[in-house]
């Protein structure tokens, strides 16, 4: 939860008097420390540990369905890429496809939430009720085609292997980024790729309203 939501629900709550409700500036502080001392004790964040927890994560160890899962790894801190879900997370593209009809996804990428500079790559859908299911999620070196690339075509491939399942979406939703749209084409061939609505406002400056697309007037 974002510092903001904290607050909000703080304050919902109506246990704790409105002076004793703190800041939000010292809530985001407060978790960005607390989350730094839970990485540091629990994972020692070298070359060993990682790759101990890739072995102990292998498909084949793990029963609870819901436990993390490590689909793919390279270790090279050059080329760094590790794919992570669970068997309870991939299922989600298989309910959302037989709800709906057709698959699609979410695909996006951030630097603001690990410690040593490299990105997350995260990938998710939609129920019919427009709530996101996530789906897994990749930590990499670098933000390029082939990282993208790689996300995509071992979830499709363990997909395929493991449920028996052929991940065909109609569709993926993302950023502008070049490298984004070349590695869903490169996967899964001409599938049409459109732009989430921050980055298409972003551009064109562009807003909705009562189901229609107009240019942006003025705020």
């Amino acid at each position: 939860m974002k510092p903001k939501q904290i607050v909000s629900k703080l304050r919902d709550n109506k246990e704790i008097p409105e002076k004793y409700i703190p800041p939000k500036q010292q809530i985001a502080l407060f978790s960005s420390t607390t989350r730094k001392k839970l990485v540091k004790t629990y994972l020692e964040n070298n070359k060993e540990s990682v790759e101990n927890f890739i072995k102990e994560h292998a498909w084949e160890k793990i029963e609870d369905e819901r436990n993390i899962v490590c689909l793919y790894a390279n270790t090279n801190p050059d080329n760094f890429l590790l794919i992570i879900t669970s068997k309870a997370l991939m299922t989600n593209i298989i309910q959302q496809n037989s709800s709906q009809g057709y698959s699609f996804f979410h695909l996006d990428a951030t630097y603001k939430l690990l410690l040593n500079g490299f990105m997350l790559l995260t990938i998710g859908t939609e129920n019919q009720n427009h709530q996101f299911r996530f789906i897994g999620c990749a930590i990499s070196s670098h933000e390029d085609t082939l990282a993208y690339q790689t996300f995509l075509t071992q979830i499709k491939d363990n997909l395929k292997k493991h449920f028996n399942f052929d991940w065909k979406p109609h569709f993926g939703v993302s950023d502008a980024a070049e490298s984004l749209n070349s590695a869903m084409q490169n996967v899964f061939g001409e599938m049409d790729h459109i732009r989430c609505f921050f980055t298409s406002s972003k551009q064109f400056g562009t807003k909705f309203f009562d189901g229609k697309f107009s240019r942006k007037e003025s705020f």
